[in-house]
C-alpha cells in the first residue's frame, strides 16, 4: 500500500508544478562526484579585509578620498581560504596525493570590503514647486559589498491645503513712471536682443543713478507700481506659496501717477493805481508839496504751484511818484453849449461840467481832500459856429507817451494831441485857429523807473519751536525718576511746530535792497504754526536680540522688541524682519555622477583571472556636488563591476561582435571594448507634437522642442540608453540620417529627442519722434480748428508686444483768419484852394489775429479785394453846411415791421444863403435781430505731463462767442452767467500693463505608463499673477505638453542556480572538490511586457532596480552569493527532471506595486540522492513594471500615505520556504489518502452487493 501511495502523491506533486524544467537554461548540470580515495576539500572563505602584507597594493587601488565626504567609493579587501587533500576515512594527507588540480583552486581572491550604509543628522526643510517640505540626511557611506542597506534619506512633508490659507497683499512700492522708449535708427531682425527689453518701457528706481537723472522729462507722469503677497493662514503664519493655490491672487500691479511739478501761473498786471501818499491821509496843504507817494499794481493767481513747481512770484508791485493825492477829481461829460446873447442860433457860448472828489477806492470823498491845485475847470467858453465860421473837428486822443518812467538824466516823458480844420472862415465869419492851437502837449509817466515788491522763498519743513528744541537723534532717554508722559496712551502726542521762509524787498523783481523800500506793501509772513508729533516725556530701552529663525525651510521672520514708556509715539515696540534663505534650502537639481572605472584588480601574484573594477560615485553635476540625499529616489549606477584578465592570448573585442549583443556591453566596464556605431541599432522617430521648451526664467529665444522616439535592437523596443551608445546623434562618431540631423538626445528627459526651435520674442511696436506741428486749419463743418502732427510707426507691435499708442494727435488752435486793417482817412484838403473837390487817403493793411503784418495776397484769398486806399472828398467852402461824421450803428431792434437799426450826423456850421444845403442827418437800414452764445470747440488729444507717454495730462478747447449769423465777436456779447465754461481740462491715457505669470510647475506624467504605444503626453501649468492692461503685453501660453517617452517595460528576476558550487578563486566551477561553496543566484533585467514571456534580451540587474521614493539603494550584481553551503564528499544532489523527485513550483501571485514596480515568487526542491542528507530549497523573484492602472493606484496610494517607505526588496528564508513546502506536501498527501480511502470504500461497497446478492 506505500508504494501506490508514494506514487500517486508524487504525481499530484508534479501535476501542480508549471514547469517541468528552468525555461531560462539558469539550472546548471551537477559534476559527477567520483569515488576516489583523495578528494579536494576546499575550506570557508575568511572575512573580506584588507591584508597587512599587500596593503599598499591594496590601497593603490582604494581611492582615499576622506578631504571630500561626498564621493562615495567602494573599498577592495583579500579573502582567503584552505585548499587541503582529504581521504576518504576524512583524514588530511599531503597535497601531493590530489594532483595537480589543487594548485587550479586558489586560496585568495580580491573582494569588495562590507560597509554599511552610515548616516548622520538631518538637514534643513526646505520647499519644493508644489509646496511640500522636503528634508534629506546626510549620507557619509554608501553601502557596499552587501552591506546594510540605507534607512530612509529623505522625508517629504506634503502640503496639506488649509481652508484658511489666503493671500495678504504687502504694500505697494515706488511708481514706476513709463517713459517713450526711442526708436532704433535701424531696425534688427534679430529676435534674440529683444529678450532684455521687456521692462523697457518702464524707468527703474536705481538708486546709483545720476542726479541729473531726477531733472529728466520722465521722472513724472503716469507709470505702473507693484506689490508682493504672501500667503499666510489665519493666525498671520506665512505659508508657502503653493498652500494658496485656491485662493484668489490680490492685485498685484497697477497704474499709478507721478506728479508732475507745476510752475504758478499769474496773470497779467492791471493798470498802475492812483499814486497814494506815503504817511496816509489826509494831507494837509503843506504835506502835497512835500511828501512822497507811491503807486501800486497787482495781479491775479491763475494756477497755484503743485507737486514742487516754482512758487508764485510777486503779485504786488509798487512804485514812486511824486504828486500824492488822498482823492481826485472825475470830471463828468461837458454840458450843451449857452449861447451869451439870448435869442440867437449861433456865436460864443459857456458851457459847463461837474466836478466829484472821488477816492482810491472809487468811492466819493470829502471835497477838503481835493482842495489843492490842479482841479479841472468846471466850465469853459464855446462857440455855435454861424454861417461862415470856421469849423474844427474834436480833439483826438492822446498819444503814446514818449517813455514808460520819468529817468533823471532824460527828458520829462510826453505826450501829444491834435485836432485839425473841417471848413475854413468866409472873410466876415470867425477866424480859424493858428497852427499851434491845432497841437496840445502835456507830461506823462512822471513816476520813477523803479519798481519794488516781495519776494518770498519756499516754505522749510515744520520744526519744532526754538524754545522747546531737541536734538535730533533716537527718541529721548530720560533719566530715572523724571517724569514721563503717558497722556497720549489714547490719543496722540501732538505739539506746535513752526515753519519758516525768507522775505525780501526786490527792486524790479531782482536786486534786493532795504525792507523800508516795500513797507507799504503787504509783507508776506514768514513764519507760520504746524503741528509736528512730540517726542518728549519718553523712556526707551534698547532693543532685544533677534529671534532665531526657524531652522527649516519654511518663510519665517525675526522678531525684536523693546521697553518703551510714554506712548505710541515714543517709537516702535516691536521690528520683524525676513529670514535669510539657507543655501541649503535652494534647490539644485542633481543627480547621480560616476567617475572612470580603474583597471582590473587581481589577487596578489596572479597575472589573469577574475578581479574587480571600481568607480567613483557623487550626488550633484559635473560641477558641483551635493549631500547625496538629493538624489533619493534616483537609479544608483554600479561603482563595482567584475572584469576578467584573460590568461590566454588576449582576444581584440571588434565592433561586429559587440553589435551583434550591444545590451551585453551596454554597462561594460572594460576600457577595452571599443565605442562602436550598430548598424542593427535603429532610431524611429515619432510624430513631433510638443510646444518649444524654454530655458527657466526665459520667456522667448532658442529653446527645444521634444520629440518621442523609439530605440530598436533587431526589432525590439530597448531603453535609450542603448541608442545613446551605440547611434548616437551628435560628436564625431554621429549618425548622418536626414531624419535625425541636428537633433540631440534630451538631457532632462533622456528618452526624449531634442530639436531646436525657437520662440519670437515680443516686439514692441517702435515710433519715431513725433513732427512738427502743422497749420490751424478750420474742421469742415464746424466752428472748430486744430492743429494736428504725427509720428511714424516704424515697426508694429508683434508676438504679443506692445500696441502702437496713439500715431496722430490734434490741438486746438485759433485759425488766423487773416483781415484788412484801415486807417482812419486823412483830411480833406485841396492843395490849391480852400474848399472843394480833393483826394483823400488811409492805410490799409492785411492783418493777422494778432494785428501782425503779413502777406496781402492772404487776405486777397480770405478776405477779398482789398479796401481803397483813396477816396474823392469835397472840402466845403466857407458857405457850405458842415455835418460831422456818421455815428456807428444803433443795436438792432425788433419793431413789428421787422428789424431795424439806424445812425446820426449833427450840424456842424449851417449853411449861407447860396451855400450847399445840409445832406441826411439821419440813416436807417432793416437788420436781423441777432443772438449771441458761447460755441464751445471739440476737445483736443490729452497731453499727458512730464514727457511720459502716459498718466494725468490736460487736454483744451476753444470757447468763442459766436453771433447767430455765424460771425464770432467780442465776449462781452455773451452772456457772462455761462462764461466759466471749462478751456481746459484735466484727463488721463492709460498706462499698460504687462502679463506676469508664476514659474513652471513640474511636468504632470501621469498619463506616461512603459510598454505604451499611444501617443500620450505629459503636461505642465503656471498660473496667472497679473493680467495684461492695454497697451501691455499680452499673456503667453499657461499650458505646455511634451510627449511621453517610449520605453520598453523591463522585468528584473533573480533565479538560482541549482546545488551547492564549490568555486576556485576566479568564480569558476572546481572539478572534484568538495567541502565549502555557495549557492548562487543569477539576477538579470529582462525587456519584456507586462505579461509577456521573458525574450533573450536582458541588462544589468542595476538597470532594473526601483527607483523607490525616500531610499538609496545599492544596485544589485548579476552574480550574487547569497550564502554558504556545504558540499559532502561523496555525493551529488539530483537535477530536476532527473533520477530523483522535486521540480519548479508554480508562480505565486503578482504583489501589490511598490515604488513602480512588482514582483512575484517560486520555489525550487531538489531533494537529495545517494549518500547525500539535506535536501536544497531555492526562490526565484522575478521584478516588473507595473503596469497603467496598477501605476496608477500606486499614486493613489502615495498620495494617501506619501512618508510611509519601504525598501523594494523580498527575501525569502529558506525555513519559511520549507513551512510553505512541507505544507504543500502535507495537503498533497492528505488529498491522496482521502482519494485512497473513497477507492477503497468503492470497492468494500461492491463487494458486500456480491454478497448480498450471492
Amino acid at each position: 500500500m506505500v508504494r501506490p501511495w508514494f506514487l500517486l502523491a508524487l504525481a499530484v506533486a508534479v501535476a501542480i508544478a508549471d514547469e517541468a524544467t528552468d525555461p531560462q537554461g539558469l539550472l546548471e548540470p551537477v559534476p559527477e562526484m567520483n569515488d576516489a580515495e583523495y578528494s579536494i576539500y576546499v575550506g570557508r572563505w575568511t572575512e573580506c579585509v584588507a591584508d597587512t602584507e599587500h596593503i599598499r597594493i591594496i590601497e593603490r587601488f582604494n581611492m582615499r578620498l576622506e578631504g571630500d565626504s561626498l564621493v562615495h567609493t567602494p573599498r577592495l579587501g583579500l579573502q582567503r581560504r584552505q585548499v587541503q587533500c582529504r581521504r576518504k576515512d576524512g583524514q588530511f594527507v599531503e597535497a601531493m596525493y590530489c594532483g595537480s588540480g589543487m594548485s587550479n583552486i586558489g586560496t585568495t581572491r580580491v573582494c569588495v570590503m562590507r560597509e554599511d550604509c552610515t548616516l548622520a543628522e538631518w538637514l534643513p526643510w526646505r520647499p519644493r514647486p508644489d509646496g511640500a517640505l522636503v528634508r534629506t540626511r546626510r549620507l557619509r557611506k554608501l553601502p557596499q559589498g552587501g552591506g546594510k542597506e540605507c534607512d530612509v534619506v529623505e522625508e517629504v512633508r506634503p502640503a496639506s491645503l488649509e481652508a484658511s490659507a489666503h493671500w495678504t497683499p504687502g504694500p505697494w512700492g515706488p511708481c514706476r513712471v513709463a517713459i517713450e522708449m526711442p526708436a532704433p535708427a535701424t531696425p534688427s531682425n534679430d529676435d534674440d536682443d529683444d529678450a532684455d527689453d521687456n521692462d523697457g518701457i518702464y524707468d527703474e528706481d536705481d538708486d546709483e543713478s545720476d542726479e541729473s537723472d531726477k531733472d529728466t522729462p520722465s521722472s513724472c507722469g503716469g507709470g505702473v507700481q507693484r506689490r508682493e503677497a504672501t500667503c499666510v493662514r489665519a493666525d498671520g503664519r506665512a505659508l508657502h506659496p503653493a498652500q494658496c493655490g485656491h485662493a484668489p491672487m490680490p492685485t498685484l500691479v497697477q497704474p499709478c501717477e507721478v506728479p508732475c511739478p507745476r510752475d504758478c501761473e499769474v496773470g497779467e498786471w492791471t493798470e498802475w493805481g492812483a499814486c497814494q501818499p506815503t504817511d496816509g491821509c489826509p494831507l494837509f496843504p503843506v504835506q502835497q508839496l512835500t511828501t512822497t507817494g507811491y503807486s501800486v499794481r497787482r495781479r491775479r493767481v491763475i494756477s497755484a504751484a503743485s507737486g514742487g513747481g516754482a512758487p508764485c512770484p510777486p503779485l504786488e508791485e509798487k512804485r514812486t511818484c511824486t504828486t500824492p493825492r488822498c482823492a481826485s477829481w472825475k470830471a463828468l461829460p461837458w454840458g450843451p453849449c449857452v449861447l451869451t446873447q439870448p435869442h440867437t442860433t449861433c456865436g460864443p457860448g459857456r458851457r459847463s461840467r461837474e466836478l466829484r472828489c472821488v477816492g482810491h477806492d472809487g468811492k466819493e470823498a470829502q471835497r477838503a481832500w481835493c482842495s489843492g491845485g490842479g482841479a479841472p475847470a468846471r466850465s469853459e467858453r464855446c462857440r455855435i459856429a454861424c454861417a461862415g465860421d470856421c469849423v474844427v473837428s474834436a480833439w483826438a486822443r492822446w498819444g503814446p507817451c514818449s517813455a514808460p518812467c520819468a529817468a533823471p538824466a532824460r527828458p520829462r516823458p510826453s505826450r501829444t494831441r491834435q485836432r485839425h480844420v473841417l471848413a475854413h472862415a468866409s472873410p466876415n465869419g470867425w477866424p480859424c485857429p493858428t497852427e499851434d492851437q491845432l497841437v496840445q502837449n502835456e507830461t506823462c509817466n512822471t513816476h520813477a523807473c523803479a519798481t519794488y515788491s516781495w519776494l518770498a522763498t519756499p516754505w522749510g519743513p515744520c520744526e519744532r519751536r526754538r524754545q522747546d528744541y531737541m536734538p535730533n537723534n533716537n527718541y529721548t532717554d530720560l533719566l530715572d525718576g523724571e517724569p514721563y508722559n503717558e497722556s497720549d496712551e489714547e490719543e496722540p502726542c501732538v505739539e506746535e511746530g513752526e515753519m519758516t521762509r525768507d522775505v525780501m524787498c526786490v527792486q524790479n523783481n531782482a536786486d534786493v535792497v532795504r525792507e523800508a523800500l516795500c513797507a507799504p506793501l503787504r509783507r508776506p509772513a514768514s513764519r507760520r504754526a504746524c503741528t509736528v508729533r512730540c517726542r518728549r516725556g519718553c523712556r526707551v530701552e534698547a532693543w532685544m536680540p533677534w529671534s532665531p529663525c526657524p531652522n527649516t525651510c519654511d518663510p519665517g521672520k525675526q522678531i525684536r522688541v523693546r521697553t518703551v514708556h510714554g506712548g505710541p509715539n515714543c517709537g516702535p515696540l516691536q521690528e520683524a524682519r525676513d529670514c535669510p534663505v539657507a543655501r541649503s534650502c535652494r534647490s539644485r537639481e542633481a543627480t547621480w555622477i560616476a567617475g572612470e572605472w580603474s583597471t582590473c584588480r587581481l589577487p596578489p601574484g596572479q597575472r589573469c583571472g577574475v578581479g574587480y573594477r571600481l568607480r567613483s560615485l557623487w550626488c550633484g553635476s559635473d560641477s558641483h556636488r551635493v549631500e547625496a540625499g538629493a538624489c533619493a529616489g534616483q537609479l544608483v549606477p554600479p561603482s563595482v563591476a567584475a572584469c576578467q584578465v584573460p590568461c590566454d592570448a588576449l582576444i581584440t573585442l571588434t565592433c561586429d561582435v559587440v553589435c551583434a549583443d550591444p545590451l551585453k556591453y551596454l554597462d561594460a566596464s572594460d576600457p577595452d571594448i571599443p565605442s562602436c556605431v550598430c548598424k542593427n541599432v535603429s532610431l524611429e522617430l515619432l510624430p513631433a507634437d510638443s510646444d518649444c521648451i524654454l530655458p527657466p526664467g526665459m520667456e522667448c529665444g532658442e529653446g527645444r522642442l521634444l520629440r518621442a522616439a523609439r530605440c530598436m535592437v533587431a526589432g525590439r523596443d530597448v531603453p535609450m540608453d542603448v541608442c545613446k551608445k551605440y547611434h548616437p546623434l551628435t560628436g564625431p562618431r554621429r549618425v548622418r540620417e536626414a531624419s535625425t540631423d541636428g537633433l540631440s538626445y534630451d538631457a532632462e528627459f533622456p528618452s526624449l529627442i531634442r530639436g531646436a526651435c525657437s520662440v519670437r520674442c515680443a516686439r514692441d511696436c517702435a515710433v519715431g519722434p513725433w513732427a512738427p506741428w502743422g497749420i490751424c486749419q478750420p474742421e469742415p463743418g464746424s466752428r472748430a480748428a486744430f492743429r494736428f502732427r504725427t509720428r511714424e510707426v516704424i515697426e508694429e507691435g508683434s508676438a504679443g508686444g506692445r500696441e502702437c499708442g496713439a500715431t496722430l494727435q490734434r490741438s486746438t488752435c485759433v485759425v488766423q483768419e487773416p483781415r484788412w486793417s484801415v486807417g482812419e482817412w486823412s483830411v480833406c484838403a485841396p492843395h490849391r484852394s480852400l474848399c472843394g473837390r480833393s483826394i483823400i487817403n488811409r492805410t490799409v493793411t492785411c492783418v493777422d489775429s494778432h494785428d501782425n503784418s503779413i502777406d496781402e495776397a492772404v487776405c486777397e484769398a480770405a478776405a477779398g479785394p482789398a479796401p481803397a486806399h483813396e477816396a474823392p472828398c469835397r472840402a466845403p467852402c466857407p458857405g457850405d453846411c458842415v455835418v460831422s461824421a456818421w455815428s456807428d450803428w444803433s443795436p438792432c431792434e425788433q419793431t413789428k415791421w421787422g428789424g431795424r437799426r439806424d445812425r446820426t450826423r449833427a450840424v456842424l456850421r449851417a449853411a449861407e444863403a447860396g451855400g450847399a444845403a445840409c445832406p441826411q442827418l439821419v440813416a436807417a437800414e432793416p437788420c436781423a435781430p441777432a443772438r449771441a452764445a458761447w460755441h464751445l470747440a471739440p476737445w483736443d488729444d490729452c497731453q499727458p505731463l512730464g514727457g511720459s507717454p502716459c498718466g494725468e495730462g490736460t487736454k483744451k478747447r476753444a470757447v468763442r462767442c459766436l453771433r447767430s449769423d455765424g460771425v464770432f465777436v467780442n465776449d462781452s456779447f455773451c452772456p457772462k452767467a455761462t462764461a466759466s465754461e471749462a478751456r481746459e481740462s484735466w484727463c488721463y491715457v492709460p498706462c499698460g500693463v504687462d502679463c506676469e505669470l508664476a514659474p513652471w510647475a513640474a511636468w504632470d506624467a501621469a498619463a506616461c505608463t512603459c510598454g505604451d504605444a499611444a501617443a500620450r503626453h505629459m503636461r505642465r501649468t503656471r498660473q496667472h499673477l497679473t493680467s495684461s492692461v492695454w497697451p501691455g503685453r499680452a499673456c503667453p501660453p499657461t499650458e505646455q505638453r511634451a510627449p511621453c517617452p517610449r520605453e520598453p517595460c523591463l522585468r528584473l528576476v533573480a533565479r538560482p542556480v541549482l546545488g551547492c558550487h564549490v568555486q576556485t578563486s576566479s568564480g569558476e566551477e572546481a572539478d572534484g572538490a568538495c567541502g565549502w561553496g555557495v549557492r548562487l543566484s543569477h539576477a538579470r533585467c529582462e525587456l519584456s511586457g507586462n505579461d509577456e514571456p521573458a525574450g533573450d534580451a536582458f541588462l544589468e540587474p542595476w538597470r532594473c532596480a526601483s527607483a523607490l521614493p525616500g531610499r538609496i539603494v545599492a544596485p544589485s550584481l548579476h552574480h550574487q552569493e547569497e550564502e554558504t553551503c556545504e558540499v559532502e564528499c561523496g555525493c551529488r544532489p539530483s537535477g530536476v527532471g532527473g533520477t530523483g523527485t522535486g521540480g519548479a513550483g508554480p508562480w505565486g501571485a503578482w504583489g501589490a506595486c511598490r515604488g513602480g514596480a512588482r514582483s512575484r515568487t517560486r520555489q525550487l526542491l531538489v531533494p537529495a540522492s545517494r549518500a547525500c542528507t539535506t535536501s536544497s530549497r531555492y526562490v526565484t523573484i522575478e521584478w516588473a513594471n507595473c503596469s497603467g492602472e496598477e501605476a496608477a493606484g500606486e499614486r493613489a496610494r502615495r498620495a494617501r500615505a506619501r512618508d510611509a517607505f519601504h525598501d523594494g526588496y523580498i527575501e525569502g528564508s529558506s525555513s519559511l520556504l520549507a513551512v510553505v513546502w512541507t505544507a504543500t506536501i502535507i495537503l498533497s498527501l492528505y488529498g491522496s489518502f482521502m482519494l485512497y480511502r473513497g477507492f477503497i470504500r468503492c470497492l468494500r461497497s461492491r463487494k458486500m452487493k456480491t454478497i448480498t446478492k450471492v
